[in-house]
């Protein structure tokens, strides 16, 4: 029976296929690498080989550094803290940061070429003695397009730029010079002679530096002179001529006012307390000394005795007229005491009023005068107060000018001074010691390097290949090239050794069970489930090709299916359908097609039980395309009665053209692929050849994974 040419649908819900894109994916990307694993292995031998050649005949660099200790902040010598000023992070390493190009500056590098006399080192540009040696710079020179006919100092100066290296670490302010030889003790000494020729050339920069800052100076200060002296003379002529005379940069005008103004002020505070003294003894003579306590004015030995006494009578006076009444004779004399008394504190605060009047007499008058020498000396500053505006402002530029020229005579003397003290603060931390092994070549370096540069240009090299010559490299890329879903996955072959065509081994491990369980779930996909063979009305068939590169991985695929289809209960009949097999002795597929013998006349080989092969059969002298359909649904229609299945082993497809009818009355038509290694170009001449030869396109696709990937 004709099966159909449509692409076969599986029960089981698959995803779409991937769009026919003829392409890798990304995740392909170590499956390819792994193919082209040969190719990247060669690439990385080769690399290795290079370095390790290189290793051997490159001439050894020393490398020896010495460290330079830079503080930003220099020493304050002409201040009393000698200990510098702080700067912020960012100035700090700023500056830090601009002594590494100072370091490599020419002046800097000149200065150690003069001094290790570099220009007459051979290493260093130094023209050879020999004719044959000045022949080899020359032409090496010509190749490097260098200039023989400069000053060898300069050429000298250029090699020692390319064998030098200056770096500060993170947050330090050490800087690390460091030079490459051809010998130890020549890297030791070079680095040395570069970390002290930086601090010379720091000395030296700085004394020229003050040097010119107090020359400058210098030229300016006759002129600063002769302005504050011009200065000064127009103050001497302005108080000449408007009679001002002061001390101290005081007018004595004004001297006199304020020294007025606070005479006036004490004398009136004076006047004020005098007045008050005497409001105090007028008010307590009027109210009699039985008042109360005396007032601060009155606060007089003499008048505190007289109270005393007078208080004391007092009580002797009461206690006497109790006793003996008024008219006895001792209280008659005590009230003649106690009169006596009263009369002279009355005196003696009579005398004081006088007193006291005459004080604040006195005060008054001087407050007055006072009063009248204030005036005086107002109107002595007023009439000087317009002519000390112009005083003032002649004295301030004089000022300036005095105090500008004092600055700078003393900036002058120490600028001289510092022109020979070197106030920078840096220093040889450590000197550079002679190294005990080359920096240059590093064996493990530049042989790692090689391995890792092999790699990548063993793996550019593999992705180039691949783009030119792709394969088929996962299940998403063999749909998109034959257009059908992938039935299922297989594992590769362990063993190289091909299995009988005669005879099929159960006696599989069970790693090779499970993938022959694998097979026969890819089978049902494609052929329906085989437990239904038996009751189906017709035998179903399945046509198996490939690419010519995979015929070995097809032809061990067929036969692990027979094998698990016979194992599953069923009878299965393998027909070779290679025509390339063809011209065997025995009666086989090409003479039941041609109808030179029945399907019963064939020679069946019995394989196990359940399995059966028939041979592609002998050479007649008809071909092919004389075979006609019938015949072949014939043979389907003769074999269905004895096996449920029937597979065709129709070898590489577009090689086996005659082949085409049979590919176009089977029910299936499965295409074996080998990751990594089945060529994508091949995969799409076999699918399409089978459209243009039979008119249908592939059922379904199996992946085999290649050994490795597995």
């Amino acid at each position: 029976m004709r099966g159909s040419v449509a692409p076969v649908s599986f029960e089981e819900g698959m995803e779409a296929s991937a769009p026919r894109a003829g392409t890798a994916e990304v995740g392909d990307l170590w499956q390819i690498l792994w193919n082209r694993r040969r190719l990247i292995a060669g690439v990385v031998l080769a690399s290795f080989l290079c370095g390790s050649a290189y290793v051997v005949v490159a001439p050894p660099q020393y490398a020896a550094t010495s460290e330079i200790l830079i503080d930003p902040r220099d020493r304050q010598i002409f201040n009393k803290d000698v200990n510098p000023d702080t700067l912020s992070p960012e100035v700090s390493v700023s500056l830090v940061e601009s002594q590494l190009r100072v370091i490599t500056s020419d002046t800097v590098l000149m200065r150690t070429v003069h001094a290790m006399r570099l220009d007459t080192d051979p290493d260093y540009g130094s023209r050879s003695d020999s004719f044959f040696g000045r022949l080899a710079e020359d032409v090496l020179a010509i190749l490097r397009g260098d200039n023989q006919s400069q000053d060898p100092a300069v050429r000298a100066l250029r090699v020692l730029q390319k064998h030098i290296s200056v770096k500060r670490a993170d947050k330090v302010f050490v800087i690390d010079a460091t030079v490459t030889a051809k010998t130890a003790q020549k890297a030791a000494t070079l680095a040395d002679a570069v970390a002290e020729a930086y601090l010379a050339d720091q000395a030296e920069a700085r004394a020229a530096s003050s040097k010119r800052a107090s020359q400058a100076l210098a030229a300016k200060l006759a002129d600063m002179r002769n302005a504050v002296q011009e200065a000064e003379s127009k103050v001497e002529q302005y108080k000449a001529k408007y009679d001002i005379v002061g001390s101290s940069k005081e007018l004595v005008s004004d001297l006199a006012l304020d020294d007025a103004g606070t005479k006036l002020a004490n004398a009136t505070a004076a006047t004020l307390d005098q007045r008050a003294r005497l409001n105090q003894i007028e008010t307590f003579r009027r109210r009699g000394i039985d008042s109360g306590a005396l007032p601060e004015a009155l606060q007089s030995t003499t008048i505190t005795q007289l109270r005393t006494s007078y208080a004391d009578l007092q009580r002797r006076e009461i206690d006497l007229r109790t006793r003996v009444g008024d008219r006895h004779p001792d209280l008659i004399a005590l009230v003649a005491q106690l009169n006596e008394t009263r009369r002279q504190i009355n005196t003696e605060l009579a005398r004081l009023e006088q007193t006291a009047r005459a004080n604040y007499d006195r005060a008054l008058a001087n407050e007055k005068a006072l009063r009248d020498s204030l005036d005086v000396s107002k109107r002595k500053t007023l009439s000087t107060g317009e002519a000390s505006v112009d005083l003032r402002s002649l004295e301030r530029e004089a000022d300036a000018r005095r105090t500008l020229y004092q600055s700078f005579l003393a900036r002058a003397d120490e600028t001289n001074a510092q022109a020979n003290i070197d106030t920078s603060n840096a220093r040889i931390l450590s000197k550079a010691i002679a190294p005990d092994r080359p920096a240059w070549p590093s064996s493990a370096f530049i042989l790692a390097a090689s391995i890792v540069a092999g790699l990548g240009l063993g793996t550019a090299f593999a992705l180039i290949r691949e783009y030119h010559a792709p394969s088929i490299l996962s299940v998403a890329h063999l749909e998109s090239v034959i257009e059908a879903p992938v039935a299922g996955i297989a594992s590769p072959t362990r063993s190289r050794r091909r299995m009988s065509k005669r005879r099929i081994d159960h006696a599989a491990p069970q790693g090779r069970q499970d993938d022959k369980n694998a097979l026969l779930v890819a089978l049902n996909r494609l052929c329906g489930p085989l437990k239904s063979f038996k009751a189906s009305s017709r035998c179903s068939s399945l046509f198996v090709t490939s690419a010519e590169t995979d015929s070995e991985a097809r032809q061990h695929i067929i036969e692990r299916i027979v094998s698990g289809v016979a194992e599953s209960g069923n009878i299965v009949l393998l027909i070779d359908s290679d025509f390339s097999n063809a011209g065997g002795d025995r009666r086989g597929l090409l003479d039941v097609l041609r109808g030179d013998c029945m399907f019963s006349g064939a020679t069946v080989t019995r394989l196990t039980p359940g399995a059966a092969r028939l041979g592609i059969g002998t050479l007649g002298r008809y071909g092919m395309q004389d075979i006609r359909v019938e015949a072949i649904d014939r043979l389907l229609e003769s074999a269905r009665r004895s096996f449920d299945l029937i597979v065709f082993d129709g070898g590489a497809f577009d090689n086996n053209l005659m082949m085409a009818p049979l590919a176009t009355c089977v029910d299936s038509v499965l295409f074996i692929a080998v990751q990594g290694t089945t060529p994508q170009q091949a995969a799409f001449a076999t699918t399409e050849a089978l459209i243009a030869a039979s008119g249908r396109p592939v059922s379904g696709g199996l992946l085999l994974k290649s050994a490795n990937a597995a």
